[in-house]
Formats: structure tokens, C-alpha cells, sequence
């Protein structure tokens, strides 16, 4: 029987990575119901405009429903930090959890930390008057803009900064400003085409937009933290705090003692002093990543490592953060090294890959949030799109605790060695359309649609991330590279079965090379570099009679 428990620890980890993770856990006896629930969305980025919140609130509700313990976000809790934007925060919360309870009488825990929006938002909120710039209204009136033109640029900077202050600026300190910005729209209007009647407003419009950013900045969170913090979550804003939710522990630590150098000065010390336990996990939430850990070396977002350093020392952390805006559908949001540390995506929107490029998010999409449910033994993690209220991608499942010596079924090493790659349907191939058939055909390059079909998953969670897409000319000793490119499956912040059946990806002039045959050659990826077998279309050359094709 020992040997048999020995095997069976040898192979969890690739067996919980192959078939999904919790259902077997299920199937091997190893859940129950959870000792904790922890619902987790971080960015939410709040504004108060119309309709802006109804994410948030579904994201708030579906946690009701699942009837979490706790709710965690780990920074920007406001877009600009404004003290209305937080209020507006606080009125979702209670909307679904007043006074901090859920509809069935049970008690939630608010787990917020601020991230840099919350910190330094004003300087973000003031660019929404940048349009009333003196040198701005000089360059519209004395430029060679038509006049329809120069009304319609000038009217939108005041139309933008009337619906900032408006918005974000109480009613009675607003009023002044909203006036006199009143006044010189009259004036502007008055003037009609008369250029040199508009450049004389110049000055006026200068003195409105310096009025409106002191404004924001007398209303932001920080310039009245010690009052609005207390009066809206009835607890003392601290650069470091320590809740616990049903015997277990959170830790937080707000940005406005971080900051963009990423310096967390005092945190070995702080988590010293608070007798943490070493027999269960405990969370650590901040707004950037520990750096190097989830997502990667290259992901935006990072700290300087010193939260990392820290938390080296404690296996049973579970690190929770933001801020990169990075998509939870990549498998590289989830890293295990000498800690677990969880990149928990954004509610307000994605656009971040691993590897420091954006990519576009289909229109809506990008609705990121984390169920995490603690057993006794283990740790499963819902990943959600709340655009579409579904599952995003298979769930994640760990140990709650490790021996020194034992496998951490997600670090990045071991999925690197084990997880399967994946690869393109038989018979697929690869299509070579160029956008300018006629121009093509005699002879001159013009862009290149590249179309293939999506690739199918590798085994042991090696699931499809990317594309490398290589153009290669036709050279004396074979073909030589020309230009590498990643490419992501279309709609890949949705459920993969809103990825459609084929990818298309468009390659510029200037990635081909003058004159010469080239092919493409295309390989699926998983998230951890292992690439599949590639698909080759056929040597392709500018002038010749037949269309390119695939094979």
C-alpha cells in the first residue's frame, strides 16, 4: 500500500494536468466542501459614468452566489482616485454586500488593496482637459484646419472636460469651474470663424483647465485618506495589513508605500511579526507582480523582486496580484516556485501577452475574475470571463502544502518538461492570399494574408498559447529566416470554444524580402515553448502567373 501512495504522489502532477485537474481530484476522494472561498477580480478600474459599473456588479453578484467568505482585489479600485470614484466603489459593495454580509446572512470579508490609479489617478484624470491647453487653442485657431474642424476639436475638449469635473467633482466645489467653462463655450461660439476672435480665448481656456486640475487634485483619495478610507470600509488605511478570514490569513500592502520603484521596504519584518502559520497557505495580495513569478520574466507590471526575496522564505504563500492587465486564459498565469504566485487578469480590460506585447481583445471582452476554493489538502481555482458568464479555461489544482521536496505541479520547469505540444488536424495547411493579386502578379510585394487552422491541444495541460509564424526565403543552402512573429489564436481571452476554426494573420511589406521566393512556415506553442510540428506553404515568387497555396 505504500508503494502505491508513493506512485500515486509521483504521478499527481501530470495526472491532475491531463484530465482537468479538479474532477479528478474529485474522483480520488480529495475534495469536500471547501474551508474557504475566496472570490477574486482585480482592476476595476471604476469611473463614474453610466453603465460603467455593471460589470463589477456581476462579478459582485456571481461571488454572492457562490456564497464566498471573502472577496479579494488586488489594486485600482478607481481609475482616477478620485474620492466620487471610490464612493461610487463602495455603493456597488454594498448593493450586494451590505454591511458586509451576503444575501443569505453570512459574513464577507472586503480584502482591497490600492493599486497606482488609486495612488496618482489625478495625473491620469487631468489629461481630459489637455484640450483647453492655451497652445492648443492658438495652434487650432492660427492652423490650417478647416473651420468645421477646429469647432469640432474645440467643442470636444470642453464637452470632455465638462463631463470630468462634472462627474467627479462634488456639485458644490464644481459649480464655479462648470461656469466659467459655460461662459467660454458662449464666447467660442460667439466668435464663430473669426480665428483671431478664437485665439484671444486662449488665456480663458488655460485658466479653466489649471482650475479643473487643482480641482482633481483637491478630490483625490490620497489628498483625504485619512478620512475617506475610514468613513467608507470602517478600518484604518495602513501601508501593510493583516485580516483573518475563518482561520485564514491575508495579507495586504497598498500601493502608495510601493510605488512605481517596486520597493517593499519592511515586508520580511512585517510578516515576521504577524506569527503566520506554516501548516496551511496564506494569501499575500499587492498590485504588481512579484517579479519573475507568474507570467514570466517579461511580463509588464512587475515589482523589483523584493516581494519575491520575502516570500521565497514561505512556501505556503499564495501570492495574488494585478495590474499588467495580462490575460488569466495564458497557463503562465499561475507560477510555483518557491511560493504560488497568481496573476488575477483585469476586470476593466486586457490587452497585455506574456513576452511585453498587446494584443486586442475581441470588443467587450477581457472580463477576467478567480473563484479560489481551500480544502483541507488542496487549493482549486475557477478561472471566469464574466463578459460571457462562463468558465474560461480548465481549473487550477495544488496541493495546499508541500514536503521541501515536493514536485510543484505548476512551476514553469516542470510544465516545460512535461506538458505535450500542440499540434495542427492532419491534412491542415497553410494559405498565402496577397491583398493585391494584380500588383502581385507583376512583379511588386504587397501585404500577405497567412491563414491556418487552429492547432489541437498538447496532453498534461500543454494547451495551444500562441503561433510562431516564420517567413523564410529560398536560399543557396535552404531556407533562410527572414522574420519571426507571434500570433494568438483569435478571441483567445474567451473560452476556447469562442476561438472559431481558423486563424489569419496579415504580414506587411516590409516582413517580406524584396524579390526573392519565400514561404511561411507556421508551428503551434504552448505557453511554455514547446512548438509542434510546423505546416510549410509552398515557396511563393512576386510575378509569377499562378496565385499563391498552401500545402
Amino acid at each position: 500500500m505504500t508503494n502505491a501512495k508513493t506512485v500515486l504522489s509521483a504521478l499527481l502532477p501530470a495526472l491532475l494536468l491531463a484530465v482537468g485537474c479538479a474532477s479528478l481530484s474529485s474522483s480520488l476522494g480529495l475534495r469536500a466542501k471547501p474551508n474557504l472561498r475566496v472570490g477574486i477580480v482585480s482592476d476595476v478600474h471604476i469611473r463614474n459614468e453610466p453603465g460603467f459599473d455593471e460589470v463589477f456588479l456581476k462579478a459582485l453578484r456571481w461571488f454572492d452566489a457562490k456564497k464566498v467568505d471573502a472577496v479579494v482585489i488586488p489594486g485600482d479600485l478607481t481609475d482616477d482616485a478620485m474620492n466620487m470614484q471610490l464612493e461610487h466603489f463602495k455603493r456597488c459593495w454594498d448593493e450586494v454586500f451590505a454591511n458586509n454580509h451576503r444575501s443569505d446572512g453570512a459574513p464577507v470579508e472586503p480584502v482591497f488593496v490600492t493599486g497606482n490609479h488609486d495612488d496618482e489617478g489625478a495625473y491620469y484624470i487631468i489629461h481630459s482637459c489637455d484640450g483647453l491647453a492655451p497652445a492648443k487653442i492658438r495652434a487650432l485657431a492660427n492652423g490650417r484646419l478647416p473651420p468645421d474642424q477646429v469647432t469640432a476639436a474645440i467643442s470636444n475638449a470642453i464637452a470632455r472636460a465638462r463631463n470630468a469635473v462634472a462627474l467627479n467633482v462634488p456639485a458644490e466645489k464644481a459649480g464655479p469651474t462648470l461656469a466659467a467653462l459655460s461662459g467660454f463655450e458662449g464666447r467660442f461660439h460667439a466668435a464663430g470663424t473669426n480665428r483671431a476672435a478664437i485665439a484671444t480665448l486662449a488665456g480663458e481656456a488655460g485658466q479653466i483647465q489649471t482650475n479643473a486640475c487643482d480641482l482633481f487634485f483637491s478630490e483625490t483619495f490620497v489628498t483625504n485618506l485619512p478620512a475617506v478610507w475610514p468613513r467608507l470600509f470602517d478600518e484604518e488605511y495602513a501601508s501593510f495589513f493583516h485580516k483573518r478570514v475563518k482561520g485564514y490569513d491575508f495579507i495586504g500592502v497598498n500601493w502608495d508605500f510601493v510605488g512605481w520603484s517596486g520597493e517593499i521596504k519592511g515586508l520580511d519584518d512585517y510578516l515576521a511579526s504577524q506569527a503566520l502559520p506554516v501548516d496551511r497557505p496564506f494569501f499575500y495580495i499587492q498590485h504588481a507582480h512579484p517579479k519573475g513569478t507568474c507570467h514570466g520574466d517579461k511580463v509588464w507590471g512587475q515589482d523589483n523582486g523584493s516581494s519575491t526575496n520575502v516570500l521565497a522564505k514561505y512556501p505556503n504563500a499564495i501570492a495574488l496580484s494585478g495590474h499588467s492587465h495580462t490575460t488569466i486564459a495564458d497557463e503562465r498565469a499561475i507560477w510555483q516556485g518557491a511560493f504560488t504566485s497568481i496573476g488575477c487578469g483585469s476586470l476593466y480590460y486586457l490587452g497585455m501577452v506574456p513576452g511585453g506585447e498587446i494584443a486586442q481583445p475581441p470588443k467587450g471582452g477581457g472580463r477576467h475574475g478567480l473563484l479560489l476554493d481551500l480544502f483541507e489538502d488542496r487549493v482549486v481555482v475557477e478561472r471566469r470571463d464574466f463578459f460571457h458568464d462562463e468558465e474560461l479555461a480548465p481549473k487550477w489544482d495544488f496541493p495546499a502544502t508541500y514536503a521541501p521536496d515536493a514536485v510543484r505541479p505548476y512551476s514553469f520547469a516542470w510544465r516545460a518538461a512535461h506538458c505535450g505540444v500542440p499540434e495542427f488536424p492532419r491534412k491542415a495547411a497553410v494559405t498565402l492570399t496577397p491583398t493585391s493579386p494584380k500588383s502581385f502578379a507583376s512583379g511588386r510585394l504587397c501585404p500577405m494574408d497567412v491563414s491556418f487552422p487552429l492547432a489541437k491541444d498538447g496532453r498534461n495541460g500543454g494547451r495551444l498559447a500562441e503561433f510562431e509564424v516564420r517567413i523564410e526565403c529560398e536560399g543557396t543552402n535552404g531556407p533562410a529566416l527572414v522574420k519571426t512573429k507571434r500570433v494568438l489564436p483569435p478571441n483567445s481571452f474567451w473560452a476556447r470554444p469562442r476561438w472559431g476554426e481558423t486563424v489569419t494573420t496579415r504580414l506587411a511589406v516590409r516582413d517580406l524580402p524584396g524579390g526573392r521566393p519565400f514561404r511561411v512556415a507556421v508551428r503551434p506553442a504552448n505557453a511554455f515553448g514547446g512548438l509542434g510540428r510546423p505546416l510549410y506553404s509552398e515557396y511563393v515568387r512576386p510575378g509569377a502567373a499562378s496565385s499563391p497555396k498552401g500545402k
